[in-house]
């Protein structure tokens, strides 16, 4: 019954867990707004706003009760940093200004830590105020996370994201966060633009040393930050240390290593060499789209957003890729013979064992619809919709029309008696071929978007 399911931030009283604080809003994409922080004293099973917040905050990220007094509370919000004295009736903002991340000096409640999105600052005074820092080459952020480790109360560590969200450094303080040093760590440790999304970073609970830093995969350092290695590949799901890409948290937790993902919660024991899909039997999955073999509707292939290709055969479900799965289809002249796209059509991914075993990637001609269709001639040929219908031969995309669609294609479809025959829409056009995709009319019935096309199999 809460007004709002996003949150990102979750405080438990340690001298009564019915007592839990949670603040609300997506703190990282802003797909859920936030609506304050909430209490409740029954352990979840009923929730009350509490007080009002200066500049009434749309997102929010960590809440933190002090140690030494459960009435106490701090939340770090794009408005500021607040803090209660009363158990949440009333908030002082105490410094304005986006904040993005905040950290308690391990058992010490006199000194925090946190970070607008290219400012570090620090609290000496049990978060009255907070006094910015100034760091050498540091200017230039557009995103930062901090982390602190019990291992060594005065170690700070300070992951930035700078130009175009790409990795800009991990900087370490040895001093409480009075000063910093840039680690040497200057390879691509996040892969990828899309920070300004998802970034993640946290430290050892028992080794000040250890150190891991996720965007895509998860990254381990053993020396402070200077090197780190790989731990996982987001598109291969049989792997030991495998966790779906888009890693919004790394926590440890009583020496339990947790990533929090857009596919799921994962735990380690051993420091990141094996993971654990904490929410595997939950029924979380969300399918783009299925394809059912023409010989046994027991062979289904599926793609699911933020968990990849799902494969069906023997009554049981294989992950074969990981991402986000999107349209897929199944051989018609084998029914064990998947193909599977991940999103913006950026991967083919392909099965012919029903799911057991990946037979490896192809990657795409262009960037297609989120959705990329996808489809199968009679003869098992492989077509997909980008701005133009391409043709798999081998393991490379060939360009097959040459017609002015507007744009990315929505939807694909053959005749399953004739491979000739092929349609396709864009919005509300309608496109037809009748010589296997070199040539299209163009319709535009007034019917408005169209969704899907089927053509009749008799």
């Amino acid at each position: 019954y809460l007004p709002q399911i996003g949150v990102s931030g979750i405080a438990v009283d340690p001298e009564n867990s019915d007592i839990i604080y949670i603040a609300t809003g997506d703190d990282d994409a802003g797909d859920s707004y936030s609506v304050g922080v909430w209490k409740s004293i029954d352990g979840g099973i009923t929730w009350n706003n509490t007080g009002n917040i200066t500049g009434n905050p749309s997102s929010m990220n960590e809440i933190f009760i002090y140690p030494n007094d459960s009435n106490t509370l701090i939340v770090a919000t794009n408005t500021g940093v607040h803090k209660s004295t009363d158990g949440g009736i009333t908030w002082v903002r105490k410094y304005p200004g986006n904040i993005r991340s905040l950290k308690m000096r391990p058992n010490d409640p006199t000194t925090w830590y946190t970070v607008t999105s290219n400012t570090f600052l620090k609290s000496t005074d049990s978060g009255e105020s907070f006094q910015p820092v100034s760091i050498a080459n540091f200017s230039g952020a557009l995103r930062l996370e901090i982390e602190v480790t019990p291992a060594n109360p005065d170690v700070v560590y300070i992951l930035r994201a700078g130009n175009g969200y790409n990795f800009g450094g991990i900087f370490k303080s040895s001093d409480s966060g009075d000063n910093f040093t840039r680690t040497a760590e200057n390879s691509d440790i996040f892969q990828s633009s899309q920070a300004w999304y998802d970034m993640a970073l946290t430290v050892s609970d028992t080794d000040e040393d250890i150190v891991f830093v996720g965007v895509l995969d998860i990254w381990k350092s053993t020396d402070g930050g200077d090197d780190f290695s790989q731990l996982n590949q987001w598109n291969n799901p049989s792997g030991d240390s495998y966790t779906h890409a888009d890693i919004h948290i790394l926590k440890y937790i009583d020496g339990k290593f947790f990533a929090g993902t857009d596919g799921g919660i994962y735990v380690s024991q051993n420091d990141g060499t094996n993971f654990t899909d904490l929410t595997k039997t939950l029924a979380i999955g969300q399918f783009y789209r299925i394809s059912v073999a023409i010989q046994n509707s027991g062979n289904i292939v599926g793609g699911l957003q933020d968990n990849g290709g799902y494969a069906l055969s023997d009554n049981e479900w294989k992950n074969y890729y990981g991402a986000d799965g999107m349209d897929c289809v199944i051989n018609p002249n084998d029914p064990n013979n998947y193909y599977g796209f991940t999103q913006y059509g950026g991967g083919l991914y392909e099965t012919r064992d029903g799911g057991r075993t990946r037979t490896g990637g192809v990657g795409s001609p262009e960037s297609g619809n989120w959705v990329t269709p996808m489809a199968t001639a009679p003869d098992g040929t492989i077509y997909a919709g980008y701005s133009q219908v391409f043709r798999l031969q081998g393991n490379q995309w060939r360009s097959v029309s040459n017609h002015s669609f507007g744009g990315d294609l929505d939807v694909l479809r053959i005749d399953p008696n004739n491979g000739a025959n092929m349609y396709a829409s864009r919005g509300s056009r309608f496109f037809r071929s009748s010589d296997g995709g070199e040539n299209f009319q163009t319709f535009t019935p007034s019917l408005g978007g169209i969704n899907t096309i089927e053509v009749s199999s008799i």
